[in-house]
């Protein structure tokens, strides 16, 4: 099911998507904000495809994932990747949900200056290989406490959290290096706040799981407490 959405609400209800060779809901908005109202979820199963959802956000004016759908009793099962999956530019505010299932981020993930994505308590997000979430804009991701509720950034290969995500049973293991970093750059990124976060098994390249970036006339200063950050391949910041 391939939504290129500019208008509406889609709704998706009592369903059974599955056997799709690649995705099986594909969202791609292109609209303005005020077009597009969240799209919903229902009581549906995903069965058997590559990736159950994908938010495919076109780094393009006017682009960009608008909304995250709302999900409501879903099930994913046998999906080579169990997971949700989004990259791109994130083109509104929004939150991204903690619905039971982890986040995958395909590809590099960018939150523009002006746009504020809040991240709820207990999320899971799993970047693929090599891949960092660049944070120009206001990221509020704070969690429930360090041992109840964290947000996790964690390896697309740890099945210690949420379960087996890349359905391969025990045949890859999670290790240092591999994703990349949370980028905050300029200053429309210093009202960000992470907290009660934990980050594990990034710093591919050389960086940090946690890389603050400026410049010779402005500095960047988001709020970073009360997380971890371990098992870098670099440095931690």
């Amino acid at each position: 099911m391939h939504n290129n959405t500019n208008s509406g609400t889609p709704k998706i209800y009592n369903c059974n998507i599955s056997s799709s060779a690649n995705y099986g809901i594909y969202f791609y908005n292109n609209g303005t904000v005020s077009q597009i109202t969240a799209p919903q979820i229902s009581t549906c199963t995903f069965a058997g495809n590559s990736c159950p959802i994908y938010l495919y956000g076109y780094d393009y004016p006017n682009y960009g994932i608008k909304h995250f759908p709302a999900y409501t009793n879903i099930t994913f099962t046998q999906n080579t990747y169990n997971a949700i999956a989004l990259n791109g530019l994130i083109g509104a505010t929004g939150t991204l949900g903690n619905n039971g299932y982890p986040y995958i981020f395909a590809n590099n993930v960018t939150l523009p200056s002006g746009k504020t994505l809040t991240i709820e308590k207990g999320t899971i997000i799993k970047p693929a290989a090599n891949v960092y979430m660049k944070v120009e804009g206001n990221l509020q991701a704070i969690g429930g406490g360090v041992l109840s509720d964290p947000i996790i950034f964690t390896s697309f290969k740890d099945d210690a959290v949420k379960g087996d995500t890349n359905n391969d049973s025990n045949n890859s293991s999670p290790a240092a290096g591999d994703w990349s970093r949370i980028w905050f750059y300029g200053t429309g990124c210093n009202s960000s706040v992470l907290e009660y976060c934990v980050l594990k098994y990034g710093g591919y390249s050389g960086y940090g799981m946690i890389q603050i970036e400026g410049n010779s006339t402005t500095a960047t200063t988001p709020t970073i407490r009360n997380s971890t950050v371990r098992d870098s391949s670099n440095v931690g910041f």
